[in-house]
């Protein structure tokens, strides 16, 4: 296994068990702040790989595109 498989295994593992414990949470800051957190866990490549693609000009992407379903679906 790769340093790299290695380091995405262990961010879903992180994320999948912050995920559970977000949910366990009564609502309130703690549970959005858990939430939250899991999805820039999960979703860090594609919103870093759609703002660099925003810089260089390609603004509709498929990385951006899915940034704002997502955003839009948390708002």
């Amino acid at each position: 296994m790769t340093n790299r498989q290695k380091k995405n295994l262990l961010r879903i593992g992180l994320s999948a068990a912050l995920f559970i414990t977000g949910l366990l949470l009564p609502a309130g800051p703690l549970k959005t702040a858990a939430l939250m957190i899991t999805y820039l866990l999960v979703g860090w490549d594609v919103l870093r790989e759609a703002a660099e693609n925003i810089w260089h000009g390609e603004i509709f992407d498929e990385n951006f595109l899915m940034s704002v379903a997502t955003i839009g679906a948390i708002a």
